[in-house]
């Protein structure tokens, strides 16, 4: 990395640490330890030592005025707020791997919601659908409403086998729904 990359990064540093610690420091004062812990430790690590000395109450009340030299001072001071912020569950690889999963579900679904709304009918279902469902609202509380039945979408409805398949968002799950002959739900088949 050349010393130009490493000066945009010293400065984007920071920017980060007076947003994060509400003080208003010189870059000139402290950019000579920036740039050793960036060569050292990189960008991303001084992000996590920030955030993990901001994560530290004792720190934030008594030396928040002093966040620079407390956390750039020496590689071991700069390790102890990079342990503490390593702690936190924004940089925490199972909780940064399961806000992946998340997103990517978020994005099928968002996929899928877009497929199914381009056809004008399958809207006027959900619609209808929703309509016949109101009065379940009056019945259930709404938590139960807002996890099973707020986002329920029409999927298909086959006339032949009485068969209505709806998709949720939420579960992720389609599932097929029997109708008997009065229109009331008989069965659930998972698929």
């Amino acid at each position: 990395m050349d010393s130009a990359d490493l000066i945009r990064q010293a400065a984007d540093l920071h920017e980060y640490l007076i947003k994060n610690i509400g003080h208003n420091w010189r870059l000139s004062t402290w950019e000579k330890k920036y740039l050793a812990r960036l060569r050292t430790y990189g960008f991303d690590k001084c992000i996590i030592a920030v955030d993990g000395f901001k994560s530290l109450k004792w720190w934030m009340t008594n030396k928040s005025q002093d966040a620079p030299d407390c956390i750039f001072r020496s590689d071991k001071s700069f390790e102890r707020f990079c342990a503490a912020g390593m702690a936190l569950p924004e940089h925490d690889e199972t909780y940064l791997e399961q806000k992946r999963k998340d997103e990517e579900l978020q994005f099928k679904l968002a996929e899928y919601r877009a497929t199914l709304g381009k056809d004008n009918a399958v809207i006027a279902v959900i619609a209808r659908m929703f309509k016949k469902l109101e009065p379940l609202k009056e019945e259930i509380n709404e938590v139960s409403w807002n996890v099973f039945l707020a986002p329920l979408l029409f999927v298909k409805y086959d006339r032949s086998s009485k068969t209505l398949t709806l998709f949720s968002e939420y579960a992720s799950w389609i599932e097929d729904i029997t109708l008997t002959a009065s229109g009331k739900l008989s069965a659930v088949m998972w698929i």
